[in-house]
């Protein structure tokens, strides 16, 4: 009444069920290995991409670091364009901790020394909100500029 139970070969399908009641150890099936096989690939897997992100993000932040000058010159720009230059240079200077950026509006019109005291005003605002030290920033030296630049204390 006893039978062997034979391992299976890759060419069945799917398992037969023992038909008799014998106390014999079976063989852990191949895709149960397999399946703890795929889990440990995937927890590495999963990882991968953090590292890779990671890795571009430090790239990016050690590339704006190298090429960030910590002056900003708008004389002559139109609002618009001025304050897509503003809004990046002033993310740049946050991201890489400049600890002080000049900002050249000239004096004109005023209107870009108008621009740049409300960005900062505003960066200040959200600052506060979120318990953050807020930014330092007034008219240059005279003897530099004086009205004509933004000296921004990060």
């Amino acid at each position: 009444m006893k039978e062997k139970v034979k391992p299976q070969t890759a060419k069945t399908k799917s398992p037969k069920p023992a038909t008799n009641n014998s106390q014999e150890p079976t063989a852990i099936p191949k895709v149960m290995r397999d399946f703890s096989e795929l889990r440990r690939l995937s927890k590495t897997m999963a990882q991968t991409p953090e590292a890779k992100s990671n890795t571009s993000v430090r790239s990016t932040v050690r590339q704006r670091t190298l090429s960030f000058e910590r002056t900003l010159d708008i004389r002559g720009m139109r609002i618009d364009e001025a304050t897509e230059r503003l809004i990046a240079y002033m993310d740049d200077a946050l991201m890489v901790g400049a600890g002080e950026v000049t900002i050249l509006h000239g004096t004109g019109t005023g209107a870009l020394k108008q621009l740049t005291r409300d960005y900062l005003n505003d960066i200040n605002r959200r600052r506060r909100k979120r318990g953050q030290v807020a930014l330092e920033f007034g008219d240059g030296d005279v003897n530099h500029g004086g009205a004509g630049l933004t000296v921004v204390q990060l």
